[in-house]
């Protein structure tokens, strides 16, 4: 795919509170606004258990293999809501930009959305706003996604100066919360950090005045976005001085009376822990204070790095949420070499709970496990957000490198245990949609029944089976003898009546073995007939899905030199042939495709850059009633679309334009493009 343009602004930010309020949204260019709407995540109900240890469970006759999966429960209720604030290098690097970037190089990705339920975007402007690729991978994951604006150092208190005092040009302190509701509204974010760090200036604050800005703040974000947010950083006291009170004190608590929530400092032992949540309780709001753990140290109990875990277990004690700063540590510390494994040990560990007793352990050990998609809709591609080739449906469409943060998708939120027969991966040698898929090796063959089964669990979900529910799943077996010691295989799915897991039923879905070696369809288009749910089925819930195989009588296995598949989930020394590939799977109510792209035209920004935009033949404002996809106020039923020139994929577009490279322009030539609907079918240009 062709590199991003160089004369193309890559980023929204301002530097100061003039520039804020120069800003109009008819300057906002289409390519840097986010279509993705913010996935409504479901709720699990009961406390999470951990991935199922049930490996080698006897199936009940081939007829009716339905068999309850096993049960644990957590002993203390883990920390919910976790914010996660992304300071990683400065901000606004190259491979963040809204069109991605054609790069080889190894980046920073965030790969375990499944226990961050907040992102906020931080760099040291003025307003930051998120770029629109880390907007779009945090919704789809349904993250909420927040900007960011910080008053500091010596031009700070005449930036507050400005805000609060009406000038010549009689703008009053409202304006600028008009604007900053605006931003968000328009780029397509959930609100915002107020990081004040400077005091004001003599004789300007008015703790009155400040307090009522803040709370319309708030009150004009929550009628311009649904569900967001503005949260206050712990700086700014009552009494105009910087002062970092370390959680909820007299000192602060009006400025977190006004918001939505706060943000403590990191310098905070147990004592402050335990009176800020005896304060929070008695407000009932124990779940708005983010204690803060710097992921560098820096003072954070326990000294942050991998013994973070040290910081969140009294957080988790006393019921408080989390506010974990900088976690790209794990990259911009530890450096890139070995980024995967490090980032792995430093949210799962080496398995995905450690036992009682075993020390402080990672990030999952504390955090809540949250579920994947929505109560309606679910689709994953396996997509890691940057590759070396891409591939549609199977098919080579470009080998060059890429790297693009929105086109990442939902990886598997279940990443197992040690004592699992199988392992799940992720790999590069097979594609079905972009660079990506999910293999499923054995780690040994076992001399059991040859009725055996071994499953690998994937996804915890909450999603409603409705009527029209429907399944689809691409997959590839390997070559024969690859599977030939292995019965049968597919995936299982775990059906409860009321979402909770002690009513759960577990059923096997088994994959044909004809075309080995290329990509299969498996399409249920009724899944309650074929999980054979009677009677009053609706309500229903698919909670967790995953992979199994049957085993033939078989006593060792063949190993293969793998190198291409990326970290083994649970560190083994043993790299073992896949029996399976996963390309994408699919869990949504069928809906008719009644769009289509037209109009394909370039046009001459006002900045002199050259664009393609094209068109969708429908009316995106208002989406069918039936739909049970997502539905974007900025594409309708696409989530992204793919830009060829003469049949040569030149880059991913989240909008109806793409800016040419500069090596395009002038050049004949035929441009033709390709909508990605939400649930990955592919509609072509007319």
């Amino acid at each position: 795919m062709a590199d991003a343009p160089a004369d193309t602004p890559d980023f929204i930010y301002f530097e100061s509170v003039d520039q804020l309020a120069s800003w109009h949204p008819s300057s906002a260019s289409p390519i840097h606004i986010s279509n993705t709407p913010l996935f409504p995540r479901a709720h699990i109900s009961n406390p999470t258990p951990p991935p199922s240890t049930q490996q080698n469970a006897k199936p009940r006759p081939a007829a009716s293999r339905d068999q309850p999966p096993s049960q644990t429960q957590c002993a203390i209720p883990q920390i919910t809501p976790l914010l996660v604030c992304h300071d990683f290098k400065g901000g606004y690097l190259a491979h963040e930009a809204a069109q991605g970037i054609a790069s080889s190089e190894t980046v920073y990705t965030c790969e375990y959305l499944q226990y961050i339920d907040i992102f906020v975007y931080f760099s040291h402007k003025r307003v930051v706003v998120p770029p629109a690729s880390w907007t779009n991978l945090m919704h789809k994951n349904g993250v909420k996604i927040l900007g960011t604006f910080l008053v500091e150092h010596a031009p700070g208190p005449l930036e507050l100066r400005k805000i609060f005092e009406a000038g010549e040009d009689g703008l009053d302190a409202s304006f600028y919360a008009d604007q900053l509701v605006s931003l968000a509204k328009t780029y397509g974010f959930d609100g915002w950090l107020l990081n004040f760090e400077s005091s004001f200036p003599s004789g300007t604050f008015d703790l009155p005045i400040f307090q009522s800005w803040l709370d319309y703040l708030k009150d004009e974000m929550h009628r311009a976005v649904t569900g967001s947010q503005v949260i206050w950083y712990d700086a700014l006291t009552i009494d105009n001085k910087v002062r970092y009170q370390n959680g909820i004190t007299d000192a602060n608590k009006l400025f977190f009376d006004v918001s939505d929530g706060i943000f403590t400092n990191y310098w905070w032992r147990e004592h402050n822990i335990r009176s800020t949540a005896d304060i929070a309780a008695a407000l009932g709001r124990p779940r708005d204070v983010f204690s803060g753990v710097d992921v560098w140290g820096r003072g954070s109990l326990g000294g942050g790095g991998f013994n973070v875990g040290e910081a969140l277990a009294p957080i988790q004690r006393h019921g408080l949420a989390t506010a974990l700063f900088a976690p790209g540590w794990t990259f911009e510390h530890l450096g890139q070499e070995n980024f995967r494994e490090n980032e792995r040990k430093f949210w799962v560990g080496d398995s995905y709970r450690r036992s009682a007793g075993a020390g402080f352990g990672p990030i999952a050990q504390y955090s809540k496990l949250l579920a994947c998609g929505t109560s309606d809709y679910f689709y994953t591609n396996f997509s890691r957000g940057f590759g070396k080739v891409w591939r549609v449906g199977g098919e080579l469409k470009s080998s060059s490198p890429w790297v693009h943060l929105g086109v990442q998708s939902v990886l598997p939120n279940l990443t197992g245990e040690s004592g699992q027969l199988i392992y799940w991966d992720l790999a590069s040698e097979y594609s079905h949609s972009g660079s990506w898929s999910l293999s499923l090796a054995m780690r040994r063959q076992t001399a059991d029944s040859p009725d055996q089964i071994s499953i690998c669990p994937l996804y915890k979900l909450v999603l409603t089976i409705r009527k029209g529910t429907a399944l689809r799943i691409r997959y590839l077996l390997p070559h024969a003898n690859n599977v030939e010691k292995l019965h049968e295989t597919g995936v299982y799915i775990d059906v409860s009546p009321d979402g909770t897991p002690q009513t759960t039923l577990r059923k096997f879905l088994a994959f044909e073995t004809r075309r080995e070696g290329e990509w299969c369809d498996l399409t249920i288009h009724s899944l309650s007939h074929r999980l054979q749910l009677k009677g009053n089925f609706e309500g229903f819930k698919i909670v967790e899905l995953g992979a199994y195989c049957r085993h033939m009588h078989c006593a060792e296995d063949h190993t293969l030199d793998h190198t291409e598949t990326a970290v083994d989930q649970t560190q083994s020394t043993e790299t073992k042939q896949p029996f399976l590939y996963l390309g994408e799977v699919l869990l949504s109510k069928y809906t008719p495709v009644l769009y289509s792209i037209t109009s394909i035209s370039t046009n001459i920004s006002s900045s002199g850059r050259t664009r393609l935009s094209w068109k969708i033949a429908a009316d995106i404002g208002n989406p069918p009633e039936e739909i049970a996809t997502p539905f974007s106020k900025v594409t309708g039923p696409f989530a992204y679309f793919l830009v060829y020139f003469d049949g040569e994929l030149q880059g991913v577009a989240h909008t109806l334009e793409f800016t040419l490279n500069k090596s395009l322009i002038g050049r004949l030539g035929d441009y033709s493009v390709e909508g990605v609907m939400w649930n990955g079918d592919i509609i072509a240009s007319s």
